[in-house]
């Protein structure tokens, strides 16, 4: 099933998922090393991963990127943003609750779980990176003034999304709409259509757009698209 909502919201819930692994993972490691035996899924760990998965979120660890080159030292930068926010959530909770189980706490416990998060969070942040940058394609509605004017924008943006055998868009008029969005199936990323290319809506082209929708495709105006 291509569900839109799922599809809107995969990549946030891949990273958060593959973070929560890292973080249980982690968590059970140095737990064995520093403590020894099985950590017992305590609530302090499922708290733990808990924080770090809500401060990642706020500060848009887990948002689509740009496709520059220069995300990387941003993902590094909010990676550690996270974790410094973790440090001191556990430090207050730590004071306010008197919480005086110091084996989970600090310099022997809490750094190197956190230094193994953090590394594994871009590590997964990274492979996702190499496997998205060139993703499924766009279909584009305009009208030929308007498809004139994207190909002319959209060269350079090519160059800065890197060569790719598949194009990261395509042009095509309104009457062609029902025949792409048939023969591109699974194989869109989403349709994005312009007001001077709908002119006046006719039930046939509507129908086609909810049809892509019902099927997964993301749908949205043109000028919306140029945006993001």
């Amino acid at each position: 099933m291509r569900l839109p909502w799922l599809r809107a919201r995969l990549r946030l819930v891949v990273l958060a998922g593959w973070d929560l692994v890292m973080l249980l993972l982690a968590y059970a490691g140095i737990y064995q090393l520093r403590i020894g035996g099985w950590w017992g899924e305590s609530s302090e760990a499922w708290g733990f991963a808990l924080a770090w998965l809500v401060f990642s979120y706020l500060l848009g660890r887990y948002s689509r990127e740009s496709p520059q080159r220069s995300v990387a030292l941003r993902r590094l930068g909010l990676a550690l943003a996270a974790a410094a926010l973790l440090l001191l959530a556990v430090q207050l909770n730590s004071w306010l609750a008197r919480v005086l189980m110091e084996a989970t706490r600090f310099r022997g416990f809490l750094l190197p779980w956190l230094g193994l998060v953090v590394l594994g969070s871009l590590l997964g942040q990274t492979l996702l990176r190499r496997r998205s940058v060139v993703g499924l394609p766009w279909l584009l509605v305009a009208s030929p003034a308007e498809q004139q004017v994207l190909e002319r924008e959209l060269a350079g943006e090519r160059r800065r999304w890197g060569s790719s055998e598949q194009p990261l868009w395509r042009c095509c008029r309104l009457e062609d709409l029902e025949a792409e969005v048939a023969a591109g199936g699974r194989e869109l990323a989403g349709v994005a259509i312009s007001t001077a290319a709908l002119g006046t809506q006719r039930p046939s082209e509507l129908g086609v757009l909810l049809a892509a929708r019902k099927r997964g495709l993301s749908c949205c105006a043109l000028d919306s698209w140029c945006e993001r």
